[in-house]
């Protein structure tokens, strides 16, 4: 919980100041210290957003584009290099243990988050925070931690229901600390400024390697010395068994879906940040406070309710179906971020959207039962990786179009976001078409009913 709540709360701040630095520096406004900014200063900020005229939307266009930029960049960098870490730490987790990979994941991040805090204490050049977004990638970012903490719940978990019990309290953990990081981040900002919030998760991230050092025990046995070639080839092997190992599974199914996945992901990368920007331009100009409950309701709807109905629906439909369903409430909330116009509107994506992120994990089950079941580690570590590299070319993408776009139609990059989701769900479709569902999940299944008719019976059954 601690781990989500830090990484949703620096999140958040990062994506405000900086579009706060930026629009007090294009105002000429006198920036002293990022733990000073009043309380007034940022409500000038939103009534001169809310004026609307010529002049404050074209400020307005600067400010949001020139965050963007940042916001690309930062993303960009901590993307790119934890696709070399994820190449190289995922497939070898079993070799190194869980608790190397966790503490180097959190001291990555303490000394990123020290620089950036640095960065804002002193007030300086905002483009200095993309030196924390190398520390940032060289920490693998949260994949390596959920890496680590999976592996770590598999070791000390059975297989049966106490398993998947355990990860369902690990998620559910990380939905409550989004939720309260959410609402704390968007009062602290209104009435304190922007700093108190570093040195809040520069505070979560020591307390948690001291933690991990102190109080973990590593659960895997260490494995045998070998020397560096042998573990060069069997790094070399893990990471490229899906692709040349032919026992892996059905490979045709499996790339078929990954297609799927990829598609999905791409649509998502880049919604977080640029929705939060979206929020506090023109015309809905939101302060703080109001991003933080909007937030924390999107996550309530997401870590709640979700689950729940995707429970229902699995008792009465298969996960191709659901996954259908999972992408038509995504496009339908595309659709809403894209054309409105006022609150409400973007309120009602709060319930339109309670299972728009369900189909990642919809095509995750569906590719976990089309490897076989010693593969599922190599599947899933391949997929981290395909993961954060697709996040790359998303976010670079989709901030282009959300800088281009935006002076023109303000919303036009959440339509391209769900159009990717259609072009998704069609193509999902057709798969399902041509694989069928798996037979594993049929639901109404055809029970043989043995019905023996005597003398008696036949007798009455003529009368």
């Amino acid at each position: 919980m601690l781990s989500g709540f830090q990484s949703e709360m620096s999140s958040v701040n990062d994506g405000q100041y900086i579009y706060h630095f930026v629009k007090q520096h294009l105002l000429n406004d006198t920036f002293t210290n990022g733990s000073t900014v009043s309380t007034e200063n940022r409500s000038t900020e939103i009534e001169s957003c809310q004026v609307g005229n010529k002049s404050s939307n074209s400020l307005e266009s600067k400010a949001q584009s020139e965050a963007t930029t940042i916001n690309q960049y930062s993303e960009m960098i901590s993307s790119g290099i934890s696709v070399i870490i994820m190449i190289v730490l995922g497939p070898m987790t079993d070799r190194i243990g869980r608790k190397f990979l966790l503490v180097w994941n959190v001291s990555m991040l303490l000394i990123g988050m020290s620089i950036r805090t640095y960065v804002v204490y002193n007030s300086m050049n905002v483009y200095l925070v993309l030196i924390s977004s190398v520390f940032n990638g060289l920490s693998g970012t949260h994949y390596t931690y959920d890496l680590a903490s999976s592996g770590i719940m598999a070791d000390t978990t059975s297989k049966d229901k106490q398993r998947s019990f355990v990860m369902i309290l690990y998620t559910s953990a990380n939905g409550i600390g989004f939720f309260l990081a959410q609402i704390i981040t968007g009062y602290s900002i209104h009435y304190f400024g922007y700093l108190p919030q570093y040195f809040m998760c520069a505070g979560i991230l020591f307390i948690l390697n001291i933690s991990i050092v102190v109080f973990l025990k590593e659960q895997r046995p260490k494995p045998a010395k070998h020397n560096v070639k042998v573990c060069s080839v069997s790094l070399k092997s893990q990471i490229w068994s899906m692709i040349t190992d032919a026992n892996i599974g059905n490979r045709k199914h499996i790339f078929s879906w990954l297609f799927v996945f990829i598609l999905l992901k791409l649509s998502g990368t880049a919604y977080a940040p640029i929705s939060n920007l979206y929020k506090l331009g023109w015309p809905f100009c939101w302060s703080s406070e109001r991003i933080g409950w909007y937030g924390a309701g999107l996550s309530i709807a997401e870590c709640i309710f979700a689950p729940l109905i995707i429970a229902i629906l699995h008792r009465c439909t298969p996960d191709e179906i659901i996954l259908q369903i999972s992408n038509i409430s995504s496009i339908v909330c595309y659709m809403a971020y894209g054309l409105a116009m006022n609150n409400w509107m973007l309120y009602t994506v709060i319930g339109i959207g309670v299972i728009r992120d369900s189909g990642e994990t919809i095509v995750n089950a569906i590719l976990s039962r089309k490897v076989n079941s010693d593969k599922q580690g190599v599947l899933f570590s391949n997929m981290a990786v395909i993961d954060s590299a697709v996040r790359v070319i998303g976010i670079a993408a989709f901030s282009d179009v959300y800088k281009q776009t935006r002076p023109i139609f303000k919303g036009m990059v959440f339509l391209v976001m769900g159009g990717l989701v259609l072009l998704s769900s069609l193509m999902a479709l057709l798969f399902t078409c041509i694989y069928g569902c798996d037979p594993a999940q049929k639901l109404w299944k055809k029970h043989k009913i043995d019905v023996e008719i005597t003398k008696e019976n036949k007798n009455v059954v003529n009368s």
